[in-house]
C-alpha cells in the first residue's frame, strides 16, 4: 500500500544475500558422544549516555556451533549492575525455550 522503492532496493538486497549465502549452513557431524547447549549473557549496565539503558547480549551454542545471539538495549533503566545482569539471562533463557 505504501510501498516505494526504497523497499524494493532493501528487498533485492535480502535476495542477494541470500542467494549468496545459500551453501552456509551448521555442521553437527554427529562425532560428539553428548550434545550440550551452552548459553552465555552479559550486561553492560548503563551503557548508553543518553538514556542510561544496559545493552544485554547473548549467544546459544550447540554441539560446538553457535545457532543464535543477540545484542540489544535493554527496555528499562536497570537500578545496578545485578539487574542488569538478571535481565540478560533471563532474555538468554526465553531465547532458550
Amino acid at each position: 500500500s505504501c510501498y516505494n522503492k526504497g523497499h524494493y532496493k532493501a528487498a533485492q538486497r535480502v535476495l542477494k544475500y541470500l542467494k549468496g549465502t545459500s551453501t552456509y549452513g551448521l555442521i553437527f557431524d554427529g562425532k560428539s558422544k553428548e550434545v550440550i547447549y551452552e548459553l552465555y549473557t552479559d550486561a553492560s549496565f548503563a551503557n548508553a549516555n543518553e538514556n542510561r539503558k544496559s545493552v544485554t547480549g547473548y549467544v546459544s551454542i550447540m554441539a560446538d556451533a553457535c545457532i543464535t545471539w543477540k545484542s540489544s538495549r535493554q527496555s528499562t533503566v536497570s537500578l545496578h549492575t545485578a539487574q542488569a545482569e538478571l535481565i540478560a539471562a533471563s532474555e538468554g533463557v526465553k531465547e532458550s525455550e
